[in-house]
């Protein structure tokens, strides 16, 4: 059938905003990194979409789905893209392409999956179907975050949300809220991320959505971690804890154990950071979670490395990495290349350790990962042999001007940082007092407590170089306080 007068009828068909049923809900999938979470329809979906249309179309068209379906859950993700991509093609069904898009993250496509959540939040504004152009909208900024274009992704979760206010489609727009206030989260607007959460929190407990609380207070504490208010974002993590083990909701236990492991080790607590991997790696093993066991075994064999157990830690990478490729997960992938090569990187850099950054660096190249790739290169720039260290500073120059196109205030803080010690190699302190003041200068911008502390650390140093110890040791004891504050182990300075 042609695809233009499919959508015409589609217009007439579809049932979500005029059926007298109760809309379909969607299914959650969930993914480690950065609390991402996208919608995908289920069949029951497709089949109220497909009503009125003839019985050969639906049979064709929902085969195809089920065997999407069945790929889906078997982690053939690549495999369900072409039987979901098929049953499009059938009717011309906005189900199985905003299914197709979902498939698509699994196996970090992100511009192909950007292009698709696009091509359908724009079907469904045509045809007045708000509440899957609201779950285009809402799958489509979290891809544009990862892609680097954050005023793209902002402009589609406040385009979601508000399509969700307008229709009364509180569960939604809670959901839009949460993940704008990642966006946030990324732009290092730390107080509008927070807002977004105490706005989201306060919709979801209106409803009595305790599965929606429960991750909006994980996405909260990172929030928290994030600015380096270690103190409050624990007592969150703990609260939306109970809140996951009183409804028995894996994904929430599994998030927070994940984290809170994160939050042990800035505070230098490995056995208790090992014990909360330990217990994450068992909720995900429980659901088949392959993508969440990978990021558990990457921290835990970093863990092991850090204990004096190198041969353990490299076995359980390997399986990590192992999980992440069986399943195509190639943003778990870089996670757990780039997470062993800064852990061998702590006893100096050597060949392998090189050799595993380039290949971050390549892979997050190909699969559109900006800012892991913006960070890599700025790691590889004081890794790189035979190169001069003028080349070295044009090299983070042109990152940081890239760091500045996808609106990342950290990652420039920490160009900084690393233009200041290229500087001092070269005898340019008054240059490498600059950078490292306006690194102390923007973290305080923002509000980053650990940003600060660091470029703090970097400034003493340099004071001591130069023989000015009274500085040294003021910007010192400043960075010490702060850490101190939150109890954060004083070796992250390092």
């Amino acid at each position: 059938m042609n695809k233009i007068r499919s959508h015409k009828m589609l217009s007439v068909l579809w049932p979500f905003g005029r059926h007298r049923e109760k809309p379909v809900d969607f299914e959650h999938v969930h993914l480690p990194d950065d609390g991402k979470e996208f919608l995908k329809p289920p069949l029951k979906m497709l089949l109220q979409e497909l009503e009125g249309t003839s019985a050969s179309q639906q049979k064709e068209a929902v085969a195809h789905f089920r065997m999407g379906e069945e790929r889906f859950k078997n982690w053939q993700y690549r495999d369900a893209v072409e039987s979901y991509q098929a049953s499009y093609e059938v009717f011309g069904s906005l189900s199985a392409l905003l299914a197709r898009g979902v498939a698509l993250m699994m196996v970090s496509e992100l511009k192909d999956a950007a292009e698709v959540f696009e091509e359908g939040r724009n079907l469904s504004q045509t045809l007045e179907v708000t509440r899957l152009e609201a779950a285009f909208g809402i799958n489509l900024g979290q891809v544009c975050n990862d892609l680097g274009e954050s005023d793209r992704s902002q402009k589609a979760l406040k385009g979601a949300r508000d399509l969700c206010r307008e229709s009364e489609d509180a569960v939604l727009e809670a959901m839009a809220l949460r993940h704008l206030g990642m966006i946030f989260l990324a732009q290092a607007l730390y107080d509008e991320a927070l807002a977004c959460c105490e706005e989201a929190i306060q919709i979801s407990e209106d409803i009595k959505d305790k599965i929606s609380v429960g991750h909006i207070l994980c996405n909260k504490a990172v929030i928290l971690v994030s600015k380096g208010n270690l103190n409050d974002a624990e007592k969150v993590f703990q609260q939306g804890l109970m809140l996951g083990r009183e409804l028995e909701d894996p994904y929430i236990q599994g998030r927070i154990y994940t984290n809170l492991a994160s939050l042990d080790l800035i505070r230098g607590r490995v056995q208790e950071a090992s014990s909360a991997l330990e217990r994450a790696l068992d909720v995900h093993r429980s659901i088949r979670y392959g993508q969440g066991e990978a990021r558990n075994l990457g921290v835990l064999a970093v863990i092991q490395m850090a204990e004096g157990n190198p041969d353990m830690g490299h076995r359980i990478f390997k399986s990590a990495v192992e999980i992440d490729r069986q399943i195509e997960y190639r943003r778990g992938e870089i996670r757990e290349l780039f997470t062993m090569a800064r852990a061998q990187l702590r006893d100096g850099p050597d060949d392998k350790t090189l050799q595993l950054f380039q290949a971050v660096s390549d892979l997050a190249q190909r699969t559109n990962h900006i800012h892991i790739q913006v960070e890599t290169s700025v790691i590889l720039a004081s890794l790189m042999p035979d190169i001069s260290t003028e080349k070295r500073i044009s090299i983070l120059k042109d990152n940081m001007e890239l760091s500045r196109s996808i609106n990342s205030p950290v990652l420039q803080i920490r160009i900084s940082n690393a233009l200041g010690g290229l500087y001092t190699v070269l005898g340019l302190f008054d240059k490498a007092i600059d950078c490292f003041q306006k690194a102390v200068n923007d973290s305080r911008k923002i509000g980053n407590l650990i940003e600060e502390a660091k470029s703090l650390v970097s400034l003493s140093h340099i004071h001591d170089q130069m023989g000015k110890t009274e500085l040294a040791a003021e910007n010192m004891s400043i960075a010490q306080a702060l850490f101190q504050s939150q109890t954060i182990h004083f070796a992250i300075m390092e």
